[in-house]
């Protein structure tokens, strides 16, 4: 046996081949150094080939000098062992089984920095100031965005409260922004816009069409930004909420903290329909969705994340996935990107794992039967 130059508990850790063995020990207290023998030991008592070993560290700098040490130790050999860090252990099997997955070898993985500099690109392309929009933060809320959707359930649960807040309001003046509300919630659903973009979306961006390729009957909409014009193609359970917000009358004008929909005899004289340059949802004002998600106790998603409007967004892209729409047109609709939606929607769908692709069993051979003696 080798001279490994260890002390009597590193060596009892070292000759132990036999199942799982848990090494505690703190900083400089020779793991290092016990781990690399141990793969030495292995080798020379050819339990195991040097292409059968696999060790696993947390950082690059602690895998090169795994590697260096177990060369030294081993020679040749450890070239054909697998020491390296969790990250790149995994990343080369993914390579490996690429197409198994629908993909090429040649896909890239962003780190933090990558990931940062994506987020300051877009920004830059949206035009959105550092002051009001911190780069981390955005990037903080798009990490947290797979967590704050509303499941199919938790949705149903959302429309039947807003439903019935629109027909008995807590309070009868807010009878007109309880029914805008319920509306608002349908309407984000059926076509994934973001609240911001809900926000400036006036009636004229808006035309109901029969859809040439599903002969179904879904809005068209311009999605008017700093940038210029993007469009949109609603689900067909948008039009209804739409249809209810262009007959629903209100005021040309209102005071601050009053309800578009007046408040007197005088006020509904007032009412009318609205103008082509009015905007769908004025003055849309958060706390009553809050108020709803907070009664429904839908407000902190398991995670503990504040869900807002933009979980309806959320909700919309992960319905589509779920339904088995193609990723690439959801991202068009959604004026994002393929990447985005792979990243931080699509792999936490369970519906997009094909069970059949994964439980497949090898056929056994039936076996002969013996023939009967004549």
């Amino acid at each position: 046996m080798r001279n490994y130059g260890l002390n009597d508990r590193q060596l009892e850790a070292v000759l132990q081949t036999e199942g799982p063995l848990l090494i505690l020990a703190g900083a400089g207290s020779g793991k290092t150094s016990t781990l690399t023998s141990r793969i030495a030991h292995i080798v020379d008592s050819k339990l195991a080939r040097p292409q059968e070993i696999l060790a696993i560290t947390f950082t690059n700098k602690a895998a090169a000098e795994m590697r260096d040490r177990v060369q030294k130790i081993v020679g040749a050999g450890a070239a054909q062992m697998q020491l390296s860090t969790f990250h790149s252990f995994c990343c080369r099997v993914l390579r490996q089984h690429a197409t198994a997955l629908g993909y090429t070898r040649s896909f890239t993985i962003y780190d933090e920095d990558d990931s940062q500099s994506v987020v300051n690109e877009i920004a830059r392309e949206m035009d959105l100031s550092e002051k009001y929009y911190p780069r981390r933060a955005v990037r903080a809320q798009i990490s947290g965005a797979k967590n704050t959707l509303l499941t199919p359930e938790e949705y149903k649960q959302l429309y039947n409260a807003t439903r019935e807040r629109a027909a008995d309001p807590p309070k009868p003046r807010w009878k007109w922004e309880c029914e805008q509300l319920h509306d608002f919630v349908l309407f984000m659903v059926n076509t994934g816009l973001r609240p911001d973009e809900a926000g400036r979306l006036q009636f004229r961006d808006v035309e109901v069409v029969k859809d040439a390729g599903s002969k179904e009957t879904i809005l068209e909409i311009s999605v008017r930004g700093k940038r210029g014009v993007g469009y949109c193609k609603s689900m067909p359970g948008a039009v209804v909420p739409f249809e209810r917000l262009r007959t629903r009358k209100r005021l040309s004008a209102r005071k601050r903290k009053t309800s578009w929909g007046g408040e007197s005899a005088n006020s509904a004289q007032e009412l009318g329909l609205p103008k082509p340059t009015d905007l769908l949802f004025p003055d849309l004002r958060a706390h009553h969705l809050n108020a709803v998600l907070d009664e429904q106790g839908l407000k902190l998603d398991r995670e503990g994340l504040r869900r807002s409007a933009y979980s309806l967004r959320h909700t919309y892209i992960c319905l589509r996935l779920m339904e088995g729409a193609d990723i690439y047109q959801i991202a068009k609709n959604c004026r994002t990107s393929v990447e985005m939606i792979e990243k931080y929607y699509a792999a936490h769908i369970k519906d997009s794992i094909d069970a059949d692709a994964i439980n497949v069993k090898t056929r056994r051979k039936a076996k002969r039967l013996p023939r009967e003696l004549s």
